[in-house]
């Protein structure tokens, strides 16, 4: 709806002031209008360059933990050893398992080559008997439905 007013005298002063800002501008569509699609496609770009610099560093952790994750490096033939090998060092089995725990004791101790030893000169050794009551002891405490495994002698 437009309502016309009709004016009975015209204010010149007003009609001067309102002509002395009056802008009249021939713009260019065209050039505007491939300005902000320039601009655009630019932001484009930059949000595709960042999301591929996003998937790409995705893909290199996925690709670590994987490796991390693979047994790859647990079976390095430079690690092992063969059965002539152990033959050859004329040890018998049980001074083997001995080394073999205290090494493995030793270095999650903290305590070097011989942790078992050391372990026994304290008194602090807890030998395989007394292992085997605390297996029975916890077995013990499952109900009978669970027990998968007959007590330990």
């Amino acid at each position: 709806m437009v309502r016309t007013v009709r004016v009975e005298k015209r204010v010149n002063e007003i009609v001067n002031r309102l002509n002395k800002t009056k802008v009249e501008r021939k713009p260019d569509l065209k050039a505007e209008r491939e300005a902000v699609n320039e601009a655009e496609r630019a932001e484009r770009k930059l949000h595709m360059r960042d999301k591929k610099r996003r998937e790409e560093m995705e893909r290199l952790e996925k690709e670590r933990q994987s490796e991390i994750r693979s047994y790859k490096g647990l079976m390095v033939a430079e690690k092992m050893t063969s059965n002539k090998q152990v033959a050859s060092t004329n040890k018998s089995l049980q001074e083997l398992e001995e080394d073999f725990i205290g090494g493995v004791s030793g270095e999650l101790e903290g305590r070097g080559e011989g942790g078992v030893e050391r372990l026994k000169e304290r008194g602090e050794w807890r030998g395989r008997g007394r292992r085997r009551e605390e297996m029975n002891d916890i077995f013990a405490t499952y109900p009978p439905q669970f027990r998968i495994f007959a007590p330990l002698t």
